[in-house]
C-alpha cells in the first residue's frame, strides 16, 4: 500500500526538525591585527584625582596610559600581526610616586554568554610584583559578575580561574569535579561565609600554558548553568579550536562550575586585558613569597626600583574569538524535505548579545547572520588610536560582527571599581 501524504509529510518534517535542531558554533566578533585598537579602548589613570579608583580601580602600584602614550613609551605595538601590551621595563621610579606605567585595554562590545578563544603568542612571566589578567566584567559590580580567565601573581607559576558572583542574586559554586585543575575556594559569592570578602571562587592549573614565552590558547564557555574554561599550549590545543571549535571533543576543563545560576549571576560584560602591578600581588600573605628575594623591601620600593625584571612580563595577543550557539547550515536532505513539504522550519538559534560602545545611544542586539550596529552610552572618555596609527584599522566590519567607530577618542563606561582593600586576602592560601 503507498503510504498517504500525510504520513510522507510527516516524516519529512521529522527529518528536517533533526536537522535543524543540530547546533554549533559560529563566529560573531573576532580581534585580529585588522582592528585590535579600534574594538579596544583605554582606562587612563587620572593622578590628578583624590579617588585612587581613578588611577586603578584594583588599588595597584600602576599608571595606565593612553594609546598614543604607550605606543610612544613601546608598551603597546604591533609585533607582526600580534598585539604587543606590556610594561615599562626601563624607568627607575619612586616608590611614593604615581607607579611604573602599564597598559589597561577594555573592549568596546559587551558580550553575554558564548565560547570566547583567545590565542596568545607570549603570555606574561611571572615575577615578583607582577599582577597580569585576561578578564571580563560586568556592571554593577559584583552584581553582573566578573570571570577571570587569565591571572595570577608574582612568581606563582599558576593560572587562577576566579569566578565573583552575588549571592543575594544566585548560587555559583565548584567542587573539583570534571576539572583537572585544583579548587582553591569553592564559592563564587564574594562575601560568602568562611571565605574573605571579595575573594570567589578559585580553581587552580598548574598544567596550562600560563607564563609561557611561546603562548598558548585560553577558551572560555558561557551557558545558562555553568562556566568552563580551557587552557592549551600550542602544540596540545585541539584540532579544531581554529576554525571549527567544538568544546564536546576536548576533554576534560581545567575549570568548571559544579552549580551556577550564570544566566542570572553573569550580565553583559566587557573583555579586559592588562599588566597591573603590587595590588593583591603586594598584600601581606600574598608578598611574603617575594619579599626575602627582595631584600625585604615592600612590593612598591622593589618594582619602582628594579624594571629589568618585568621586560618579559608582557601579552602578545594574536586574536580573539567569540563565537554563539547557533543552528547549522541546512544540509542538502533538509533542503528537499522542506521543498516536498512546502513548510519552512524556523531555526531557533541559541543567541549571544553583543553590545557596541559608542558615544551616541545604548542598544542590546541580539548578533544574528546581519550586521548589527548597536552603542552603550559611556561615562567614562578613553582614548584609542585612529586609523592612522601604527597597527592597521579594518576597513569594515564583517556581515556578522558588530560595526565599531573609529574616532581618535572615544568613550568607554567607567571602570569596575574593585577596591584595593577588599582584596587583600584574596586568594592568599591558593599556593
Amino acid at each position: 500500500m503507498a503510504p498517504s501524504l500525510f504520513s510522507t509529510l510527516s516524516s519529512v518534517l521529522l527529518l528536517t526538525s533533526s536537522v535543524s535542531a543540530h547546533k554549533s558554533y559560529q563566529v560573531v566578533d573576532s580581534y585580529d591585527s585588522t582592528n585590535f585598537l579600534d574594538k579596544f579602548g583605554f582606562f587612563v589613570s587620572d593622578h590628578s584625582s583624590s579617588n585612587y579608583n581613578d588611577v586603578d580601580p584594583t588599588g595597584g602600584y600602576v599608571s595606565y596610559k593612553s594609546a598614543e602614550e604607550a605606543q610612544s613609551m613601546g608598551i603597546l605595538k604591533t609585533v607582526g600581526e600580534d598585539l604587543y601590551l606590556g610594561v615599562d621595563s626601563k624607568s627607575v621610579l619612586d616608590p611614593n610616586g604615581i607607579g611604573r606605567s602599564s597598559v589597561r585595554i577594555e573592549s568596546k562590545s559587551k558580550y553575554k554568554q558564548g565560547l570566547f578563544i583567545a590565542t596568545f603568542s607570549h603570555l606574561p612571566k611571572p615575577v615578583c610584583g607582577a599582577w597580569p589578567a585576561f578578564w571580563t566584567v560586568g556592571n554593577p559590580w559584583p552584581d553582573a559578575g566578573e570571570i577571570d580567565i587569565v591571572e595570577t601573581w608574582n612568581e606563582d607559576n599558576v593560572n587562577k580561574v576566579v569566578l565573583h558572583t552575588d549571592e543575594r542574586i544566585g548560587e555559583c559554586r565548584i567542587d573539583g569535579k570534571g576539572m583537572t585543575g585544583t579548587v582553591s575556594k569553592p564559592n563564587c559569592a564574594n562575601f560568602a561565609v568562611g571565605q574573605a570578602d571579595n575573594e570567589g571562587c578559585a580553581g587552580l592549573d598548574p598544567a596550562a600554558p600560563f607564563g609561557s614565552a611561546e603562548g598558548g590558547v585560553y577558551a572560555m564557555q558561557w551557558t545558562d548553568d555553568a562556566i568552563k574554561v580551557w587552557g592549551f599550549t600550542h602544540a596540545n590545543a585541539p584540532a579544531d579550536i581554529a576554525t571549527n571549535p567544538n568544546p564536546e571533543n576536548w576533554g576534560v576543563p581545567s575549570f568548571t562550575t559544579s552549580t551556577c545560576a550564570a544566566d542570572k549571576l553573569f550580565g553583559e560584560a566587557k573583555l579586559v586585558m592588562n599588566v597591573n602591578l603590587c595590588g593583591v600581588a603586594g598584600q601581606d600573605g600574598i608578598w611574603d613569597s617575594c619579599k626575602a628575594k627582595a631584600g625585604g623591601a615592600t612590593c612598591k620600593e622593589w618594582v619602582a626600583k628594579n624594571p629589568a625584571a618585568f621586560a618579559e612580563v608582557y601579552f602578545q595577543l594574536k586574536s580573539i574569538k567569540i563565537y554563539s550557539l547557533k543552528e547549522a547550515e541546512a544540509t542538502p536532505s533538509s533542503v528537499v524535505s522542506s521543498q516536498l513539504a512546502s513548510t519552512a522550519v524556523a531555526s531557533t538559534a541559541a543567541e549571544t548579545t553583543v553590545v557596541s560602545t559608542s558615544a551616541a545611544a545604548e542598544t542590546t542586539a541580539v548578533v544574528s547572520s546581519a550586521a548589527v550596529s548597536s552603542a552603550v552610552a559611556s561615562e567614562k572618555p578613553v582614548e584609542t588610536v585612529s586609523a592612522s596609527a601604527s597597527a592597521p584599522a579594518s576597513a569594515s566590519a564583517s556581515a556578522s560582527v558588530i560595526a565599531s567607530e573609529k574616532p581618535i577618542e572615544t568613550p568607554v563606561e567607567t571602570p569596575i571599581e574593585t577596591p584595593a582593600e577588599s582584596l587583600t586576602t584574596r586568594l592568599a592560601t591558593s599556593t
